[in-house]
């Protein structure tokens, strides 16, 4: 992930495109380098057509939909942002054999209720269908308690932190945050998206790099760690302070 630990409903909000970073993050690049030492007189490897989308081979079986969402991210290098509320309780279909990254994810969601709503090439937020019904408790797929405290206080901290300073109180503005948790459970290597207010973008990123959550990922949670803060979201835990 690379991990997926989107905490708040990104419906309505474009999905971010994160700038490249280089390969200790595992951002996927596209195109491939040229190999170091290749003969000059090697004649030019046919151009890919730019229109067709790369295929490569997937092998997920069936597991929580969060789980599986970390997988799906950890291997195409791109984004996904969710309500980890709305996904607990669900579980993915399998996905066995070669497709692009969109069929992939597809074929992931099949049966969970749950849609992609705003896609690009790095990013991509899901949503629940308008008249999906809560997963039933049958389906014998509990939410694991651990995660979810860890999620809830990871938002919470941040969410603190935010309303700390006047100039960046979350409550007015959709924001997507990507960052690791190092050895002292402090927020490293931040990368922060504030939809339609990028001149915050400077002031979050010093409010909250540094920052400790008071807990680490819960074992299997793969890192970097996505967090997608919306006003909803915001109001759901409290608000800022008047």
């Amino acid at each position: 992930m690379r991990a997926v630990v989107a905490l708040t409903l990104a419906c309505g909000a474009a999905a971010p495109a994160w700038p490249a970073a280089g390969p200790a993050q595992g951002i996927a690049v596209s195109g491939a380098p040229a190999q170091a030492g290749q003969d000059a007189d090697m004649p030019a490897a046919r151009p890919v057509r730019q229109d067709a989308p790369a295929v490569q081979h997937f092998a997920l079986p069936a597991l929580p939909l969060h789980d599986a969402l970390q997988r799906y991210s950890a291997q195409t290098g791109r984004s996904v942002l969710y309500d980890t509320q709305q996904v607990a309780g669900r579980r993915s279909a399998p996905v066995q054999g070669r497709y692009t990254e969109d069929q992939a994810l597809q074929r992931l969601l099949a049966g969970t209720g749950i849609v992609p709503r705003h896609a690009s090439r790095r990013a991509v937020s899901l949503a629940p269908l308008a008249q999906a019904a809560p997963p039933s408790p049958a389906a014998g797929v509990p939410a694991d308690p651990a995660r979810q405290r860890f999620y809830g206080q990871l938002q919470a901290r941040i969410i603190q932190a935010l309303c700390a300073r006047p100039q960046i109180q979350a409550g007015s503005y959709r924001l997507a945050l990507r960052f690791r948790l190092n050895d002292i459970a402090a927020i490293d290597g931040l990368q922060v998206h504030a939809s339609g207010r990028p001149e915050l973008e400077p002031m979050i990123h010093a409010a909250l790099s540094g920052l400790t959550v008071g807990a680490s990922p819960p074992r299997g949670a793969a890192q970097p760690l996505t967090l997608l803060i919306t006003p909803e979201a915001a109001q759901r835990h409290g608000g800022c302070p008047s």
